[in-house]
């Protein structure tokens, strides 16, 4: 009798303690993208994880238990996806379908936000090299 009444206090309280996760998100200019994919990394390749329906240009994914804290990437194809980073945070993504991958932010994951900053003074780092190394190419062709 103790136990089966341990269990249903259990049941009754599990979901108010026990930890869900989800990815929500409003995408305007949605009309040709009709659904959502979340892919993983495997390895260096990406498979599809999940997808949700794009209704009235808002999505949702909701796990009742968390996925692997990890790579994934999210997007309406393989080539329109952007890198994020699951853990136990929830995410929340608005943006524009048509320009998905510029025109995407993401909030409440500072997980995600450091990724972010970290890409972003990578690619001005990146862009100033080239700039140095184009200028050593014409020093050196003289």
């Amino acid at each position: 009798m103790y136990l089966k009444r341990t269990l249903s206090t259990l049941l009754l309280i599990c979901p108010v303690l026990c930890i869900s996760q989800s990815i929500k998100g409003t995408l305007a200019n949605s009309g040709n993208c009709k659904k959502i994919f979340l892919y993983e990394y495997i390895g260096s390749n990406i498979f599809p994880f999940d997808s949700t329906n794009i209704t009235n240009s808002a999505f949702e994914f909701s796990y009742k238990v968390p996925i692997p804290r990890g790579f994934y990437k999210l997007g309406t194809s393989p080539e329109k996806s952007i890198d994020i980073i699951l853990g136990k945070e929830n995410i929340e993504l608005s943006g524009d379908c048509e320009s998905f991958l510029t025109g995407v932010k993401l909030s409440g994951s500072t997980e995600n936000y450091g990724n972010y900053v970290w890409n972003t003074f990578n690619q001005e780092f990146n862009s100033k090299v080239e700039i140095l190394k184009k200028k050593s190419n014409e020093i050196f062709s003289r």
